[in-house]
């Protein structure tokens, strides 16, 4: 949502920054605010911190102690401090900002979570204020580390006021009529009976949400509509839906404004620089039918009760209502209309929504999500298209309330009925479930819901999982449609108080040359990218994918290769969404996929990868990870130990070394009963294979037996290696590789 300009009159006073100084948790400080002329703004960078890894969430605020209500703004800039070179204007630091309050104000407050991106913990942070026109004075500065959970969600429901709406009646809010207490309401009248059952709803939803930003409801009535034999009980939906704000990791999507705020951490008001939409306005409006308390429904009410009032009424059961249409208004709806259209943006943009990036037309056996289909017509087509239309997520994928977990695909069904029902299709579940977002009662689900159930977890996946984001998986992973090619993913270590990760990627070039290229990193919300930084440090280069040549008469020995790097991301989000994940292989036994992302020199290829072996297959000790001799840098092993049936161990190992030319090569070996402390003998073998550009299978690689590896890996992940190998090409010894060193785990255990 970075598009402002409206300041461009401004004259810019910048603050020259001599020195910053550090603060910390707890910080409780006071800001004298300089004079600035009318029409002038100042701009100050003072402070900077450091978080440690631990804390899942941080707060920054500004207080207003006698300020005069001038306008301050408060930025935050997460690895780099902001920089005052060259022409500086507001556009420039609110889009070199990672979060920022711009608020009409004085005060403002950022969370940033570590579930937002760039996510808060292991990184330093840098604070910038733009300080506006206006007579001295003094704001407050306070800094909080939570190394606790994240905040529950709360609401604040609007009971008094349509905000302006026509068609929002609240006078029923506080209908005097007479009301006998039921299922635990209290009430003695209709509107308090009917606020109180409200109040309820919103204390379920919020109990299972988390958001450092309080939601704003506007609760209206109204006269239902009554289509033929069917009557409107309710409606929600979100007030609006903005992209690009903060904390998001997905641009040019349009997610709900609770969404927005929750992931930037801040009331929308400090995201809308015009104004526009202040702090008191509602994230979400509900309407619900009054006059089924007149007899719309014959002799069906309204039921009020605090308690699910059981299978023996019709009444219509408020606070599982209430609860649904929360939902929708929270994010469990979608843009797209019933012609398959998509929404078009001010400037004829086409956006996609949160929760149109899960929907997936499976008529065709494989899933296709909707954005990919080729036409309207098309989409509109799987909107009814009866069992054709999911939702892909792994959270609801594997979840005990998904009931269709085992059969066949495990993907959500939705409910999509032909002839379309507007109001119902496409944003429920199908009537094969018994939850919350179901669109009507189905038999044998007649008690009702009084929890989000499967819906918690879909809502996680449009915008509100409270989760960190470590990965979920480190080990060997591969992919089915180029078998022969893989890599190792593990934990490196702490970085700059970060906490960093290893890739080891073999393959082979367009030749047929083996390769292997290493990446060092971090994650931010689900995605590990290569850093730059981390090989500028050590060997000056540019890239995130380095390939190296070995001459032990250098120091290190190992040396980019010249012609032969790039970048890398493995990316943890949505990889069943993801076109890499629908390419007509099947992969629904694997219990976790990502899609690998490789650059090298002009090739650039999506790859949708999976774990050799689950996690489920680790032995109690574990000993998997990439290790390396201390006393002969530059080459070392990847090894993952698999827990088989029989209780045994098998040991998969794979040898990153040189040939005699210095370019790189490397050798897999697989072996059984391993034993920690104990020597192990693993035959090992140069594979023949087809180049990482293109796809297959076992079937298109040919294995030669190299050579020998004795193996000791202890519990405490060192050991030793006796190595000896030769590596062939054209039929001729073109290197050996032998050693007989200590070796050490170089990646952290997992």
């Amino acid at each position: 949502m970075k598009r402002l300009g409206f300041l461009a009159v401004l004259a810019w006073l910048p603050l020259t920054v001599l020195a910053q100084s550090e603060i910390g948790d707890g910080t409780r400080q006071g800001l004298a605010l300089p004079d600035v002329a009318e029409g002038s703004a100042s701009i100050s960078a003072p402070f900077f911190f450091d978080v440690p890894a631990g804390v899942r969430s941080f707060s920054v605020g500004l207080t207003d102690i006698g300020a005069n209500d001038r306008n301050i703004d408060l930025l935050l800039k997460a690895d780099d401090p902001f920089s005052f070179e060259g022409e500086v204007s507001f556009d420039s630091l609110i889009n070199a900002s990672d979060y920022y309050a711009i608020s009409q104000s004085p005060e403002d407050v950022i969370v940033v979570q570590d579930s937002t991106s760039p996510a808060a913990p292991g990184r330093r942070w840098y604070i910038a204020f733009i300080i506006f026109g206006g007579e001295g004075g003094e704001v407050g500065l306070s800094l909080d580390f939570n190394r606790g959970e994240p905040a529950a969600a709360s609401f604040l429901i609007d009971f008094e006021n349509s905000n302006g709406n026509e068609d929002c009646d609240v006078a029923p809010w506080n209908d005097t009529t007479a009301f006998t207490p039921v299922g635990g309401n209290s009430a003695t009248t209709l509107g308090e009976a009917r606020r109180n059952a409200m109040i309820e709803a919103a204390s379920i939803v919020a109990a299972e949400l988390f958001s450092p930003v309080p939601i704003r409801v506007e609760a209206c009535w109204e006269s239902g509509e009554v289509q033929g034999d069917a009557v409107a009980v309710a409606n929600g939906r979100p007030a609006f839906a903005a992209a690009n704000t903060p904390g998001l990791s997905k641009q040019d999507v349009l997610y709900p404004k609770s969404i927005s705020e929750r992931l930037a951490g801040t009331d929308f008001c400090g995201l809308d620089p015009g104004g526009s939409t202040g702090c008191e306005e509602s994230d979400l409006v509900i309407f619900f039918n009054v006059d089924v308390d007149g007899g719309v429904l014959g002799d069906t009410r309204w039921y009020y009760g605090l308690s699910s009032q059981g299978g023996s009424s019709n009444d219509l059961d408020f606070v599982q209502v209430a609860a649904h249409e929360l939902s929708h208004g929270l994010g469990y709806t979608t843009l797209i209309d019933e012609d398959g259209s998509l929404n078009t943006g001010g400037q004829g943009q086409t956006l996609s929504d949160s929760f149109l990036e899960r929907l997936v037309d499976v008529r065709s056996g494989t899933a296709t999500p909707l954005l990919d289909l080729a036409s309207d017509a098309d989409r509109a087509a799987a909107l009814v298209s009866g069992n054709g239309l999911e939702w892909t997520g792994l959270e609801s994928s594997i979840s005990s309330l998904n009931t269709r977990a085992t059969q066949g695909d495990s993907y959500i069904r939705m409910y999509a009925p032909n002839p379309y029902e507007g109001g119902s299709s496409t944003t429920h579940l199908s009537l094969d479930y018994c939850d919350l977002m179901i669109p009507r009662g189905v038999e044998g689900c007649e008690e009702g819901f009084r929890s989000l159930g499967l819906t918690r977890a879909m809502l996680n996946e449009v915008g509100w999982s409270p989760g960190p984001v470590d990965p979920p998986f480190l080990g060997q992973m591969f992919d089915q449609a180029r078998t022969g090619h893989g890599f190792e993913f593990q934990e490196g270590g702490v970085i700059d108080g970060r906490t960093s990760y290893v890739l080891t990627f073999y393959s082979f070039d367009n030749s047929g040359r083996a390769e292997w290229y290493q990446s060092q990193g971090f994650m931010d919300n689900g995605v590990f990218f290569g850093d730059r930084e981390i090989f500028r440090s050590v060997f000056g280069t540019e890239n995130g994918l380095e390939e190296f040549t070995f001459d032990s008469g250098r120091s290190p020995p190992q040396q980019p290769a010249s012609g032969h790097r790039g970048h890398v991301v493995l990316s943890f989000n949505d990889p069943e969404n993801h076109p890499a994940c629908n390419d007509g292989v099947n992969r629904s036994s694997a219990d976790q996929l990502a899609v690998l992302q490789w650059i090298i020199n002009n090739d650039v290829q999506e790859w949708c990868v999976e774990p050799i072996a689950p996690a489920a297959a680790r032995p109690t000790t574990d000993i998997a990870g990439l290790y390396f001799a201390p006393s002969d840098i530059g080459w070392g092993f990847s090894v993952e130990n698999i827990l088989q049936g029989d209780g045994t161990t098998l040991l998969f190992v794979l040898a990153y070394v040189y040939a005699d030319d210095g370019t790189p090569v490397w050798f897999f070996g697989l072996a059984s009963d391993f034993v920690p402390g104990q020597p192990i003998d693993v035959e090992m073998f140069q594979r023949d294979a087809f180049a990482r550009t293109q796809t297959g299978s076992l079937d298109d690689v040919d294995d030669r037996s190299a050579g020998t590896l004795t193996l000791t890996i202890n519990s405490d992940g060192t050991g030793t290696a006796d190595i000896d190998v030769a590596y062939r090409e054209g039929g001729a010894n073109a290197g050996d590789w032998v050693r007989d060193v200590n070796i050490s785990r170089l990646t952290v255990g997992r």
